[in-house]
């Protein structure tokens, strides 16, 4: 039987173009591999494995002599940190980071390169901290109040996650960002006083072990750098810098200091609190719902102190 020539050449040109379509299939490997993508519930719960304390509801603790314990108070816009001295927040919106009251005013910190990929804020750690999954490739963030201040975990669950993670401060007014000697960073006003500090930072993989990590100022931006692509490490890796007004710390000084107990203190001081009444009013009633005893020595103490700090935190804002 024979065949047209028509039907003889297109089986060979099927024939030639099978093996090369065949090797185009299994030899060439995609190098356009999507992320890997997680919910919130699976980040929160890697997260938790390597650092649980993460995870675990806001802890008592004494700041700036009060008797505090954080919480987060949901918004249309942001999550607000309450039972705290001070007034900090986490934005919903994942590219606007979360902000923290100090004596210049608002303090915004912004993450940079936020990924199309991440997921809507979710409520955990008994609802004292803010997760969003996938911000990076590979990676994701937890927020939470802390110290009087904000913390951030970054999780890297692979190799294929950045390095580097930035966020860039938002300041105020004269301010400038400068690194420190112990390898975090601080924000300094115009006239030299530190208004703002961020701890050195450290990180861990899921066996404990630390990953080299640094953090390095240039300009209005801070960067974290985890080194661990191929450093031998088992993921998920947890980074964590702590951010810090420092007014904490100065109003500690002052108690310490005796300065209420002195003429010339005591004027001095209700002079500052005159200056913005209705800011030592809000803070006075602030610091008497955090007092937790009946004595009214304590509680009269407790509005002194939180008519303070709302004047500190404000009055410049």
């Amino acid at each position: 039987m024979r065949y047209p020539r028509r039907a003889l050449l297109i089986a060979s040109c099927i024939a030639l173009a099978t093996p090369t379509l065949a090797l185009a299939d299994f030899d060439e490997p995609d190098t356009d591999a999507e992320p890997t993508l997680v919910t919130p519930a699976e980040a929160a719960a890697s997260i938790g494995g390597v650092v649980p304390a993460a995870l675990q509801p806001a802890p008592a603790e004494r700041i700036a002599g009060f008797a505090s314990e954080a919480n987060l108070k949901a918004t249309p816009q942001e999550f607000v940190v309450t039972g705290v001295p001070g007034r900090s927040a986490i934005e919903r919106d994942p590219d606007d980071g979360f902000s923290l009251a100090t004596t210049a005013g608002r303090l915004d910190i912004v993450p940079s390169d936020v990924s199309f990929d991440a997921s809507p804020p979710v409520r955990v750690a008994g609802g004292d901290a803010v997760l969003v999954a996938n911000t990076a490739t590979d990676a994701d963030t937890l927020t939470r109040p802390a110290g009087g201040g904000i913390e951030t975990f970054t999780q890297i669950r692979s190799a294929e996650a950045p390095e580097d993670y930035s966020w860039t401060v938002a300041l105020p007014g004269q301010e400038s960002l400068r690194s420190r000697p112990d390898g975090g960073a601080e924000v300094v006003g115009a006239s030299g006083a530190i208004i703002a500090t961020v701890d050195t930072p450290w990180a861990k993989d899921a066996t404990g072990r630390a990953v080299p990590t640094t953090l390095t100022v240039s300009g209005d931006t801070i960067t974290m750098h985890v080194a661990h692509a191929g450093g031998n490490f088992t993921y998920p890796i947890v980074a964590d810098p702590w951010w810090k007004p420092k007014w904490i710390g100065e109003v500690t000084g002052w108690v310490k200091r005796g300065v209420l107990a002195t003429w010339d203190g005591a004027t001095a001081v209700v002079k500052f609190a005159a200056s913005s009444p209705k800011a030592c009013g809000q803070g006075g009633l602030t610091g008497v719902k955090l007092v937790k005893s009946p004595n009214p020595w304590f509680i009269a103490g407790g509005a002194a102190l939180g008519c303070l700090v709302n004047v500190a935190t404000s009055s410049h804002g």
